[in-house]
């Protein structure tokens, strides 16, 4: 069956994955003010539910790919709207729309050496692609597309990444260790550490919440793009 999910979200970052997403094995399409993305996944598929279950995971990859690309970019939903080519729409539930302003800008990340990591212009696929074959990557996709992650999620990202090897290709030793403290103890990050007592003395440089969405975001970005 030709399935489609139905999307939401507000259109900059609906409209994103559409110029993002228009090949490869996931596709985002729009029809006015409908979207909606396909996959071949979907194909053997034969009840709404499971489209809903493959799709939800596809579209954490896909949030997590556009946020790689774009700093201002928002996570999009599935509506629980699906179509399945034969002229048959199943609806569940649908959610309001945030508003925002009509600005929207792709950040400069840079690495270590202050050099650009600059994302290509549709890098969707091609991330979405590595991440298919490399199950850290999909990982990681899917944390960075749940939305503003708190210090547990970041730290797990950070994780997944040491954990690859090299990871101190992408940020300096004090960047890391700045993070790292941050993350960890509660005289930075209060209630939200990832740990309720301090081991270690005050570090010398910390990060803000804000401040370790953006260093784990330039990392991940440096990390996905070598591969």
């Amino acid at each position: 069956m030709s399935w489609r999910a139905y999307l939401e979200g507000h259109p900059f970052d609906l409209d994103l994955l559409v110029e993002q997403f228009d090949r490869g094995q996931i596709v985002v399409r729009r029809d006015g003010d409908q979207y909606w993305m396909e996959s071949p996944d979907f194909e053997a598929l034969t009840e709404a539910s499971e489209v809903q279950r493959v799709s939800r995971s596809q579209l954490s990859a896909i949030n997590g790919a556009a946020a790689l690309i774009d700093a201002s970019y928002r996570r999009v939903e599935l509506t629980d709207r699906f179509s399945d080519g034969t002229g048959s729409i199943f609806v569940l539930a649908s959610t309001a729309i945030e508003a925002r302003t009509g600005v929207t800008a792709v950040a400069e990340v840079r690495g270590p050496d202050g050099g650009l990591i600059a994302a290509p212009l549709t890098a969707g696929p091609e991330y979405l692609a590595v991440a298919r074959q490399a199950q850290n990557v999909w990982e990681v996709l899917e944390l960075l597309g749940r939305g503003p992650a708190d210090w547990a999620s970041l730290y797990k990202i950070f994780e997944v990444i040491r954990d690859d090897g090299n990871y101190r290709r992408w940020a300096t030793k004090s960047e890391y260790s700045a993070f790292t403290a941050s993350a960890c103890l509660p005289s930075v990050s209060g209630s939200d550490a990832r740990h309720a007592r301090a081991a270690t003395r005050s570090p010398k440089r910390t990060m803000t919440i804000h401040e370790a969405r953006e260093f784990i975001r330039r990392v991940s970005l440096a990390w996905v793009s070598s591969k």
